[in-house]
């Protein structure tokens, strides 16, 4: 895991750093061809203060996923601190059984009384839905757009505030 050493810095400007290194880091594009789509850096502020910077691709992990991550980060870390060996529960079933047992599923059919449905209910020529708005369409569609950020729960469309 790649380390970035703070500790030099004058104290004033270490939070500073570490906020512009971790907004770099966020903004750091995944390579979607060659992965990974998790990365992990550590922040050196002073010999016991450290920074974990974790960035996940949005398509590794959902919100379930990150907080399973964020527990057995937080479980395995208090081991360590307290000199025990780390210890997790036992996974149910491995991914790969996961996906196996999601397979037979599927040969077995037990999809396709649903999925049949779906083909007939959503199937054919969809009617374009005139939505009231600003402006009326143009005759010819560009599909320009725009990008547009937003704000909520400490979160932005841009990153972690």
């Amino acid at each position: 895991m790649p380390v970035e050493d703070l500790s030099l810095l004058p104290f004033a400007e270490r939070g500073t750093r570490a906020r512009e290194l971790v907004d770099e880091e966020v903004r750091r594009p995944f390579d979607m061809a060659q992965g990974p789509m998790l990365r992990a850096k550590l922040l050196r502020l002073a010999a016991e203060d450290q920074l974990l910077v974790i960035t996940l691709h949005r398509l590794a992990a959902d919100p379930w996923s990150l907080g399973i991550l964020h527990r057995e980060w937080s479980a395995l870390y208090l081991t360590d601190i307290q000199g025990h060996a780390p210890t997790l529960p036992e996974l149910p079933m491995t991914c790969s059984d996961f996906a196996r047992r999601q397979r037979r599923q599927l040969e077995d059919r037990l999809l396709d009384t649903p999925l049949d449905y779906w083909k007939q209910k959503l199937g054919g020529k969809l009617p374009i839905t005139e939505l009231p708005g600003e402006r009326s369409r143009p005759p010819v569609q560009t599909y320009r757009a725009r990008d547009e950020a937003f704000r909520h729960a400490g979160f932005t469309s841009r990153g972690v505030e």
